[in-house]
């Protein structure tokens, strides 16, 4: 099967394969692709400013990522948290944070009309802000972990007081 990038689908491009034996950096290079060849980047170009302002300050990021564009803050959350997940596993695949950001960052943002130029003196920029949207991605899968931590544990403890209960009304019963 192929996977068409988008400008494949204007007669650009010619369809990229992907197999099941693709490798993981095969698909990696894919998704790349198609955020690099989409008309904006995923930080839109109005919001560019913003974020480059914020880059270094997580709690503020938050609060622009959950006010971009829906295509665009739904894209961006997804492609973070699975580079957050990715993140974990950097012991085996030698792609830390730091590596993801300095891979993907140019795909999140760019300056609106920067050339070449323009776009490697803003590089260290845009990777210290994927590094900072990545880390905000990490918090809050730890959130969610520790969330899900506390409800399994309450769960299991309601479960145990039911069982406990139970048992009460069962002995009672017998002696009666």
């Amino acid at each position: 099967a192929a996977l068409l990038a988008p400008r494949a689908a204007r007669g650009g491009a010619q369809p990229l394969p992907l197999t099941p034996q693709s490798a993981p950096h095969d698909v990696a290079g894919v998704v790349k692709q198609w955020l690099r060849e989409q008309p904006e980047p995923i930080i839109p170009y109005a919001a560019y400013a913003n974020f480059m302002h914020c880059a270094e300050q997580p709690s503020q990021l938050w609060t622009l990522l959950q006010q971009l564009p829906q295509p665009n803050g739904a894209i961006a959350w997804r492609l973070l948290q699975f580079l957050a997940h990715l993140a974990e596993y950097a012991a085996h695949t030698k792609m830390g944070a730091d590596n993801l950001a300095t891979v993907f960052g140019p795909t999140l943002a760019r300056a609106p009309g920067a050339d070449a130029a323009q776009e490697a003196r803003d590089m260290q920029r845009v990777i210290t802000l994927a590094q900072s949207l990545i880390a905000v991605a990490q918090y809050e899968r730890q959130q969610q972990y520790q969330y899900h931590q506390q409800q399994h544990q309450q769960q299991h403890q309601q479960h145990q007081h039911q069982h406990h209960q139970q048992q009460q009304q069962q002995q009672q019963q017998q002696q009666q």
